[in-house]
């Protein structure tokens, strides 16, 4: 079976509104657009912990004296981390268990682009 090929009359180019592209006020449509970027940003931080606790997990040799340590939602996270169930764990849980775990963690804040 052939498909039919699509016809695209307009791509929003990279960094621009889709909001206003789909006809939304000016207002609306940039309020939209922030508040997509906000989202897509945390889940780059979200993602980057994540990965960092994957990789210290790979080498990890966790026995139960250091896991009983811990407060009571890094022990959780650590359980989630350690199921794969990485999206459970709360931003700031990931964060403790970086801290927890004896890994330099740094924030960097930089201006938006013009």
């Amino acid at each position: 079976m052939t498909q039919k090929p699509s016809i695209t009359n307009h791509v929003t180019p990279a960094g621009g509104n889709i909001f206003l592209d789909l006809g939304l006020a000016p207002v609306e449509a940039a309020a939209l657009k922030r508040q997509s970027d906000v989202t897509c940003q945390k889940l780059r931080m979200r993602r980057t912990l994540h990965f960092a606790l994957a990789a210290w997990m790979d080498e990890a040799a966790l026995d139960e004296a250091i896991i009983n340590a811990l407060p009571g939602n890094v022990r959780a996270a650590l359980e989630h981390l350690q199921r794969g169930a990485i999206d459970r764990i709360p931003f700031e849980d990931c964060l403790e268990l970086l801290l927890w775990t004896g890994q330099k963690v740094e924030l960097s804040i930089q201006p938006p682009l013009a």
